[in-house]
Formats: structure tokens, C-alpha cells, sequence
């Protein structure tokens, strides 16, 4: 493919697929990169605002063209972390 992709993570109530906060990279073009390549891009994502609960962090990648997600494993996303808010 070749395409840049951007890079989304979203904090997400449990039980819920609306994002609360939210951070979107920058697009890395992928043509050139080999298996095994590593990118590294920083993220943050604040929390200050939102109620106490349970999140999930979730990570995808999306075409920043047309916005269309990419596929990963059975979705468009990869829970990376359940945390708490108290």
C-alpha cells in the first residue's frame, strides 16, 4: 500500500465506544518501512475533566485522506490498558 497512516488513541468509558478524550498523530508514510520496523511517536492523552470510572485505552491506525480505519485483529482498534479513574 504505501499510504501515511495516522495514529489514534482514544480513552473510552467501559461499556461504551464513544471516545472522551482523544489524541491523533501525525501521518507516517509507510512506503520504504520493512518488517520489524519501529516508529515512535508520543502521545497524551488528558484525563483531568472526566468523572471517576473504568476506561479502556484504545490504539488504531486510520487514513488521514478519507478518515477510513484500518483493520486490526477482529476490529479497527487494539485495547491497550483498562485503568480507574477514583
Amino acid at each position: 500500500k504505501g499510504e501515511p497512516l495516522s495514529v489514534f488513541v482514544h480513552l473510552v468509558p467501559a461499556g461504551s465506544d464513544n471516545a472522551v478524550a482523544q489524541y491523533d498523530g501525525w501521518a507516517t508514510a509507510l512506503r520504504g518501512l520493512e518488517p520489524g520496523d519501529i516508529i515512535v511517536q508520543p502521545a497524551a492523552v488528558t484525563w483531568d475533566a472526566l468523572p471517576p470510572g473504568d476506561y479502556e485505552l484504545r490504539v488504531g491506525l486510520y487514513s488521514p485522506q478519507d478518515w477510513a480505519r484500518e483493520g486490526v485483529g477482529d476490529g479497527d482498534f487494539v485495547v491497550i490498558g483498562k485503568i480507574t479513574r477514583e
